[in-house]
């Protein structure tokens, strides 16, 4: 398992049924690309879900019992309608371009969490995110889990989330979709696991 994940597995906990099953041998002919290791273990221990609550966690198109969007691109709008002024800092628009961001995850608030797929080296793709309170694309350093470390240690100068709502919480849980929906199927709380009085007053 990757180093990253034996660090992040003593911070965050699975609540009920976890972990996606893939053929990444599979997916990676399907997109094209080999994803990185750090994210395939991630996926296989906690797999499609919600950290928090605050930020989700998608996996690829075509995974067996995929509830979320998939990992993808950004919408073709939303590529043709950006400007180089939206990354924060203005040498990452020399570096880079919106048609390698590769989405993986989003937060509260509107945020997107993506790796830039720049290089044959999938260790090595940096990750990007979007605040939506800021307007602007901030580049971190590569890993996925890293990143998400970074987030529940508040391991860096500030948040690059708009929410801090899981900055610093070192202690956290993971929902895994298929889990969330059985529970509110089951007119449970997801977080809770407990009779949630609202169950079914909105269907």
């Amino acid at each position: 398992m990757h180093r990253d994940m034996v660090e992040l597995a003593g911070l965050l906990t699975a609540v009920g049924d976890s972990g996606s099953r893939l053929d990444w041998s599979e997916v990676e002919a399907s997109y094209g690309f080999v994803f990185p290791s750090d994210y395939k273990d991630f996926v296989s221990v906690y797999g499609e879900g919600e950290i928090g609550p605050g930020i989700s966690v998608q996996i690829p198109a075509a995974s067996p019992g995929r509830v979320w969007p998939s990992v993808g691109r950004l919408p073709e709008m939303t590529r043709r309608s950006f400007s180089p002024k939206e990354w924060k800092d203005p040498g990452s628009a020399r570096l880079y371009s919106v048609d390698d961001l590769l989405v993986w995850g989003a937060a509260e608030g509107g945020d997107v969490l993506c790796w830039i797929t720049r290089g044959n080296d999938p260790a090595e793709w940096p990750v990007a995110v979007f605040s939506r309170s800021e307007a602007s694309w901030d580049v971190l350093p590569p890993g996925m889990v890293r990143t998400l470390l970074c987030i529940l240690r508040a391991d860096a100068e500030e948040c690059p989330l708009s929410s801090e709502q899981l900055w610093g919480t070192v202690h956290a849980k993971f929902l895994h979709a298929r889990e969330s929906t059985r529970r509110q199927e089951a007119g449970l709380d997801p977080w809770t696991g407990q009779p949630d009085p609202y169950a079914g007053e909105f269907d």
